[in-house]
């Protein structure tokens, strides 16, 4: 069975200070797709952007985009 969760990817710093925001999706092995979401580690509280609607409302287009 597959699993999926949002990841803050702090391997991978932008210029201005922020991470992706990817789905890890776990199934036998493990990938992630990028949201093409960003956001500073302050304003990432375990697997949720804790900050900025704006940001929130980015996600959830992006997400709904990709999944069509």
């Amino acid at each position: 069975m597959a699993s999926s969760i949002l990841y803050l990817d702090k391997r991978r710093r932008k210029d201005n200070g922020e991470y992706p925001i990817k789905i890890m999706i776990t199934h036998r092995s493990r990938f992630m797709i990028n949201t093409g979401i960003s956001c500073l580690a302050s304003e990432w509280k375990g697997r949720q952007i804790t900050k900025g609607a704006n940001s929130r409302a980015k996600m959830r287009q992006s997400i709904t985009k990709r999944c069509k």
